[in-house]
């Protein structure tokens, strides 16, 4: 199970991910200490992966630090092999990892119910459905048609209306 909380408050998400994390047997990375191209690195040859592979709960925050962003899909990749062996929790800013990871449940690799999104809105970690696109303001939209006033953007049960108009039934700005 993948838990990932996304924010841009640094001290809040890391607090939420180490209070959230279950405390017996976990690993913690914290990538802020890393230089980029070495986590990078560290992924590809596979030496992280080994690193996990007896502990029960995998705490990593905040990855894409200093890291191009077109490295951030095999930052989520990584996440996602992490998941297979441990239960994951995640703190970062990045919306090209939970969108890697939208892609992997989209790809059928990940299953849905393995992503637990959390996004930081104030002194609250509001829980968003997997397939929601959440913005860097944490509004949600639609994954589909990236309206907000798309009914499936409150609730990802819904239909997609394809549609900007206001006052869609089952929106939440009507």
């Amino acid at each position: 199970m993948i838990h990932l909380y996304y924010g841009d408050d640094t001290e809040k998400l890391e607090l939420y991910v180490r209070a959230n994390a279950p405390s017996g047997n976990r690993t913690v990375y914290d990538y802020t200490e890393y230089a980029p191209m070495k986590l990078l690195g560290l992924i590809k040859d596979g030496t992280l992966y080994k690193d996990i592979l007896f502990v029960d709960t995998v705490v990593i925050l905040f990855p894409e630090s200093a890291l191009h962003q077109k490295y951030h899909a095999d930052i989520a990749d990584w996440i996602y092999k992490c998941n297979m062996q441990s239960n994951v929790y995640v703190a970062t800013h990045s919306e090209h990892i939970l969108s890697s990871l939208e892609a992997l449940i989209a790809a059928d690799e990940l299953p849905k119910e393995d992503l637990n999104v959390y996004c930081l809105d104030g002194d609250t970690a509001i829980r968003c459905g997997p397939e929601m696109l959440i913005t860097s303001e944490f509004m949600a939209v639609c994954p589909i048609c990236g309206s907000k006033r798309c009914p499936k953007a409150g609730d990802s049960s819904l239909e997609c209306a394809n549609s900007y108009d206001t006052g869609q039934p089952g929106g939440i700005y009507q």
